[in-house]
């Protein structure tokens, strides 16, 4: 299993992405990032986003705020 854990200060920056940004695609893929790495397990996170479940290994943040896809 991935370890989806950020710090701090990379939650309050995501948060501050999602609060700015006004394209709707950025902003769900910024809630899937803070809620995988509070504790949502990939299930939830695509039932909150109406998505199916996808691999979620290769999914990026923009401007390289984290990166997902590093190896277990």
């Amino acid at each position: 299993m991935l370890d989806y854990s950020l710090s701090r200060e990379q939650l309050d920056e995501l948060r501050a992405a999602h609060r700015r940004t006004r394209d709707k695609r950025e902003a769900d893929r910024i809630k899937a990032v803070v809620a995988l790495a509070t504790g949502w397990t990939a299930e939830e996170v695509a039932e909150l986003l109406q998505i199916r479940v996808v691999p979620l290994d290769n999914f990026m943040i923009y401007k390289d705020i984290i990166r997902l896809d590093r190896p277990d």
